[in-house]
Parts: structure tokens; sequence; C-alpha cells
């Protein structure tokens, strides 16, 4: 993704500046398993990966607070969020399927949807830069 100098993390560090204390209070320590985090390129929403609802998930909260919503809710391993360029999905990888593909969803968890389908095991999504691929 172009705007990865934009995200969260700085030298394996989530960066929470501009951020309210609820929302930093949101988001994971890196002691959990699962921390990677990015912020949406309107700068309104982060979403991130945890292990909070017993496997690995994508999440996302508004800068201003409130409670992180589960958006990839599947029992198996969701992780690395990458938002496209317009800030309307975020691509992700995960095991669902047996073998750890690239899935893309709207960022409000609906219209979820593999992307690649290979016998490799594909974990970190990018985004051309004007987002159709």
């Amino acid at each position: 993704m172009a705007d990865r100098a934009d995200s969260f993390r700085s030298a394996g560090t989530l960066q929470t500046g501009g951020m309210d204390r609820c929302a930093r209070s949101a988001l994971p320590s890196a002691r959990e398993d699962g921390w990677r985090h990015t912020r949406s390129t309107d700068g309104t929403t982060i979403a991130f990966q945890s292990n909070r609802s017993g496997n690995l998930d994508i999440w996302v909260v508004s800068v201003d607070g409130g409670e992180p919503v589960n958006v990839a809710q599947s029992p198996a391993a969701d992780e690395n969020p990458v938002w496209s360029p317009d800030g309307t999905r975020i691509a992700f990888a995960s095991s669902r399927d047996g073998n750890r593909e690239i899935y893309v969803m709207d960022a409000d968890g609906s219209d979820q949807r593999r992307v690649t389908a290979n016998d490799r095991a594909d974990r970190h999504p990018d985004w051309s830069p004007d987002g159709s691929r």
C-alpha cells in the first residue's frame, strides 16, 4: 500500500498519536498474539489483528474511541489487514479455506471474497496505487 509510512507501526512499536485514550485502550498490546495495525487512508479508523475473540481476527475501531468491531468473524486465523487506497476495503490473509490466501472485504466486513488461489501460503496483501488490485 502506498501509505505504509502513515501506519501506526514504527520499529515494532504502536504509534498512537492523534488518538484519544479510549481508542488507544481498545487496541491490543504488543504482547498479545497479534498486534499489526493499519490506519485508514482518511485517518478515522484503525484496522488491527487481535486474538481477543479466541483466534486471530481483523477488528476495526475509530480513532475517536468506541468499541472495536470484529469484521472478519471467521473461526480461522485472519491477519495482516491493509486498507485499500480509497479506504473502502480491507485486504487480509486468512487460512479459512485450508491454505493461507488473500481475501478482500468491505470496511464493514461485508462482501468477503478470496482473491488468490494457489498451493503456497499468501501472507502479506498489498494494493496497487489505484486500488484496482
